[in-house]
């Protein structure tokens, strides 16, 4: 081997160390080009044993630890996702507990990565257990697949447009906080060596490449559709506009196997004082709904107020908390 080829599988090994760090992201990292056998086992990690001379070169003298703001900063304007004791108890409450969980067991798993950043260079040998451990936390991230799971199949969970909003928010916000944290791994393999970077950009490419999704078995058509829809309001206002989700609310009621009687529930901003806003609201649409074809003794209306928004007050995207959604109320067993 020539003294530039060896140069090579040095500067390959130490990228593939923190590959092998960062290995745990996706299957295994890639053998580099020009570096003959490079000593990973199973997971694409550099072994101590069979790394060679690559790994024992003295530590890069052009790393630079990571200067990182404390995890909650990242977390100022995540959506809202509380659910007050005041929700009234049923099928619906429990849906959006779920879903606080669900996204706090989430955060726990970015939170354990963003904390588990080394300030040492991937080529020092007291450091390599703290890359391993920097790459089994940030697996599951690389793992995840889309917004939070779907609807229940062939049956209602308490499925509302307060649910659907506040899932895809997070999701949003979320997906941020993983370009963020991959920001951060591309600058640490940055700093490790000129082909660090590079090899890093290659496990993320691979990494985001989704396996083959198994066969299902055919989902069957849910006795109860959830309405997710929301009918949204002017700051202040009661007044409800022509809205397709009116039509699409009854058509969605009717076509169900199962009857089931709609909850119509007002909600407010925290910054609208109108009185009794958030029923007005409630009782717009529950007349729009009757007049559409809903019989008056399948709705009942009720307010929310403001406990239970979607985004924050001072939000850009605060209007969404000036809504009506539906919930149902599936018919008791006979």
């Amino acid at each position: 081997m020539s003294d530039e080829q060896d140069r090579d599988a040095i500067i390959a090994r130490r990228a593939l160390l923190l590959a092998g760090a960062l290995a745990a992201v996706h299957c295994a990292a890639p053998t580099p080009s020009g570096s003959g056998s490079s000593g990973n086992d199973a997971t694409g990690r550099t072994s101590a044993a069979s790394s060679g001379s690559g790994t024992d070169q003295p530590p890069n003298s052009n790393f630079k630890p990571l200067a990182l703001p404390a995890f909650s900063e990242l977390l100022k304007g995540f959506p809202p996702t509380s659910v007050p004791a005041s929700l009234p108890e049923g099928l619906a409450k429990q849906a959006l507990i779920g879903h606080e969980r669900a996204v706090k067991a989430e955060l726990a798993q970015y939170e354990a990565v963003w904390n588990a950043f080394p300030s040492c260079g991937a080529s020092e040998p007291e450091c390599r257990a703290k890359y391993r451990e920097l790459s089994e936390k940030a697996k599951p991230l690389f793992d995840r697949q889309g917004i939070f799971g779907g609807f229940g199949c062939g049956s209602y969970s308490g499925e509302t447009g307060t649910l659907t909003a506040r899932k895809m928010r997070a999701n949003v916000y979320l997906q941020k906080l993983q370009a963020q944290i991959e920001e951060q791994f591309e600058a640490l393999a940055k700093a490790q060596s000129p082909s660090g970077e590079q090899e890093w950009r290659k496990l993320l490419a691979g990494a985001k490449v989704q396996p083959p999704m198994p066969c299902l078995s055919p989902c069957p058509m849910p006795e109860i559709s959830p309405l997710t829809m929301n009918v949204l309001f002017s700051e202040g206002s009661d007044k409800l506009a022509q809205t397709p989700e009116i039509e699409l609310a009854v058509n969605m009621w009717k076509g169900n196997r199962k009857p089931a009687k709609i909850i119509v529930r007002g909600h407010r901003n925290s910054f609208e004082t109108t009185k009794d806003l958030a029923l007005a609201r409630a009782k717009a649409v529950a007349a729009a709904l009757e007049k559409a074809g809903v019989a008056k003794k399948d709705l009942s209306v009720i307010s929310l107020e403001d406990t239970l928004p979607v985004e924050h007050a001072d939000s850009p995207e605060k209007a969404q908390n000036q809504r009506v959604d539906f919930e149902l109320e599936p018919a008791s067993p006979n």
